[in-house]
């Protein structure tokens, strides 16, 4: 009897093996096709996402190009061409809550950095240039006001720094820069 035992557990050893190799063919094929769809997956959330932040920058934009904000950046350049930046109108406090709003959802994740340069590099670089005195003065009553500010100009002045393989104060516009500038900006309602 255990020679028949023997015999049949001799025979059933390849049949074994067999099984087992299918068994793993299946198992691996299953895990490719999991990994693909995984991959698939990522890529369409990637684009999602890319959807989403390319809509909330667009939303932003229209928001910086509506009529308080366009208003508001003529008062400031109109302020800043005649030679007042430190005792601007109440209205430059807008632009910089605007720029604080963008450099906290920058730095939250919210917003996607090459997205925030392209769209609004110019500006922060020129109002917080031309008005950093009354940022700086604000700042000493306010401490926390207006605080990602800098973050979000010195960010993206490295972004740009890298763009065009300059120094910062290559890039940093100076006096008449600046003034062509806004004499460009307090000329966006006369038309």
């Amino acid at each position: 009897m255990n020679y028949w035992l023997w015999a049949l557990s001799l025979a059933s050893a390849p049949a074994l093996v067999v099984l087992a190799t299918l068994a793993a063919r299946i198992a691996l094929r299953t895990l490719q096709a999991a990994e693909h769809t995984a991959q698939e997956t990522r890529k369409s959330v990637e684009k999602l996402d890319l959807s989403l932040r390319v809509d909330v920058i667009l939303r932003l934009d229209e928001r910086f190009n509506a009529p308080a904000l366009l208003q508001a950046r003529v008062k400031a350049a109109r302020c800043y061409l005649y030679r007042d930046p430190v005792h601007p109108p109440s209205e430059v406090d807008d632009i910089f809550d605007f720029f604080s709003m963008l450099g906290l959802l920058l730095e939250e994740g919210a917003l996607d950095e090459r997205l925030t340069y392209a769209f609004f590099f110019a500006w922060i670089l020129h109002y917080v240039i031309a008005f950093e005195a009354y940022v700086l003065a604000c700042r000493l009553h306010e401490p926390a006001v207006w605080r990602n500010v800098r973050r979000l100009f010195d960010r993206l002045l490295e972004v740009e720094c890298k763009k065009a393989q300059l120094p910062r104060e290559a890039v940093i516009p100076d006096g008449a820069a600046l003034e062509k500038w806004f004499e460009e900006e307090a000329a966006l309602l006369s038309s």
